[in-house]
């Protein structure tokens, strides 16, 4: 997602226009989320369960063929070198907090569990005290100390936790307590794809008029008032 964002700015140099790219790629990302029940529900339907994947090669290739050709260059001008201990201190970070979370969640706490947490925890205080230290980061932690951007990351976090919660649980009421078929299941959240296309378009037009701020609270207000009222 930041490569995404790095891509179109490099692009889009006029802010009326990067708004607007930003929105639309906002959008169709949103949309793709909700369509793909609908596609996944279809070919569960009618073919073996490996097509959910296989369906996704085709447009793959399209899209790197389409990229090679229209995409411009974009890298940084001054490197720095590659830290193949922070590569393997953050792997071994998410993997291990990772595991221990599902398998929490699944089976209660055990002791690899446990050792997995600690490891986990380790390897990311590990990786972020690295970072701090290094002339070239990884990652620049002191990213963190604006308030503008550790907002815009909380909140785009708590938006990607929302909606992937929202589709796999939906999803999952939808066929086991409803009784719907997979397509009929995916139908019934077509809407959302409707709705994210639509706000995606109008929040960067509404984002140049007023600004970041209220539109990024008012789209986070939005989401758990409907939330909410599916929980009711």
């Amino acid at each position: 997602m930041p490569s995404t964002l790095a891509l179109i700015r490099n692009i889009f140099h006029d802010p009326r226009e990067r708004s607007l790219a930003v929105g639309i790629w906002g959008a169709m990302a949103s949309a793709g989320a909700a369509v793909g029940p609908v596609v996944g529900g279809f070919l569960l339907e009618h073919f073996w369960w490996g097509s959910v994947f296989l369906i996704n090669l085709p447009v793959m290739a399209v899209l790197v063929l389409v990229g090679i050709k229209l995409l411009p260059e974009s890298k940084n001008p001054a490197p720095g070198p590659w830290d193949l201990v922070s590569v393997a201190l953050s792997l071994i970070g998410m993997i291990a907090v990772v595991y221990a979370i599902k398998e929490a969640a699944a089976h209660g706490l055990r002791w690899d569990v446990v050792v997995a947490a600690v490891i986990g925890a380790a390897a990311l205080t590990w990786f972020v005290r690295r970072q701090l230290t290094l002339p070239a980061p990884l990652l620049d932690m002191r990213l963190f100390r604006n308030r503008g951007f550790s907002g815009a990351v909380l909140a785009d976090l708590l938006t990607v936790l929302g909606l992937s919660g929202l589709v796999f649980f939906l999803s999952q009421f939808l066929q086991l307590v409803q009784g719907r078929r997979p397509f009929e299941a995916g139908l019934a959240e077509l809407p959302a794809a409707v709705g994210a296309v639509g706000a995606g378009l109008i929040a960067g037009m509404v984002a140049r008029r007023f600004s970041v701020r209220v539109v990024v609270a008012g789209g986070l207000a939005a989401v758990g008032l409907a939330l909410a009222a599916l929980e009711a």
